[in-house]
């Protein structure tokens, strides 16, 4: 599989980013008189925000307190029409 062509170093990076997520997870839990059956299932959720974050991110075109933003040139964000 691809795993297996990875390079050592991001299959070390990602063991490391792993094994923090799931020490984090586990020092939360203590804070959780009853936890839900769904807690541990939480990093599931990790990846789809991490996509939606990124995405976000490198999109031109931004939405912020109701107001449309567009990225122009030089990374600078101007109002679209009818938004101010």
């Amino acid at each position: 599989g691809w795993m297996l062509a990875a390079p050592d170093g991001l299959l070390a990076a990602n063991a490391l980013l792993l094994a923090m997520r799931l020490g984090i997870l586990a020092s939360v839990a203590r804070a959780y008189d009853r936890k839900p059956w769904s807690y541990w299932f939480s990093p599931l959720a990790d990846l789809p925000a991490a996509t939606k974050l990124v995405r976000s991110a490198l999109s031109r075109h931004q939405r912020w307190r109701g107001r449309s933003y567009v990225r122009g040139k030089g990374g600078r964000y101007e109002p679209t029409e009818g938004s101010v």
